[in-house]
């Protein structure tokens, strides 16, 4: 899993459902396309995006069903 979360203001969970949908704006000046992109981003590669509130009252996002390779040192 991956998360990203903030401490701002959050979403209200009535807002969860259609935050991804395009021309949803987060803030005042924005065009609402963002989430939108990750949404689009995430769906292309077979992973779950949800949104709820983080431990500090704002936002977390979590992307679920990623698989990251195992890495091993370079060679020299």
């Amino acid at each position: 899993m991956i998360a990203g979360l903030d401490d701002g203001s959050g979403i209200p969970e009535t807002d969860r459902d259609t935050v991804f949908d395009s021309g949803y704006p987060t803030a005042a000046e924005g065009t609402g396309v963002g989430l939108t992109t990750v949404q689009h981003i995430v769906d292309a590669r077979g992973w779950s995006v949800t949104v709820i509130e983080s431990e500090a009252g704002g936002t977390r996002f979590e992307i679920t069903g990623v698989e990251c390779p195992s890495r091993t040192p370079a060679q020299n």
